[in-house]
């Protein structure tokens, strides 16, 4: 369910992940935890620090609106060709 925000606009992702938080069961809390700091940015105080992925660089909104490819497969294959 957490990889489904990579397809959610980016300017709602962070309220989608804590929609997501509030109706899921507490025995996804750490992995929810882990995926917050590394993704989204832990709440802190009244802000939310910076994730360690930026949103704009792993969401894909955008790419699937316009039909751009969601993986970089085919450069790896021509690399592999050449």
């Amino acid at each position: 369910m957490m990889l489904a925000l990579s397809f959610v606009p980016v300017n709602d992702v962070v309220a989608s992940f804590d929609d997501l938080m509030d109706a899921s069961p507490e025995k996804i809390v750490p992995l929810a935890g882990d995926w917050e700091d590394t993704y989204i940015g832990r709440r802190r105080r009244n802000r939310r620090a910076n994730p360690r992925f930026a949103v704009e660089m792993w969401n894909l909104h955008d790419r699937v609106n316009e039909n751009l490819p969601r993986t970089n497969n085919s450069v790896e294959a021509w690399h592999r060709a050449n």
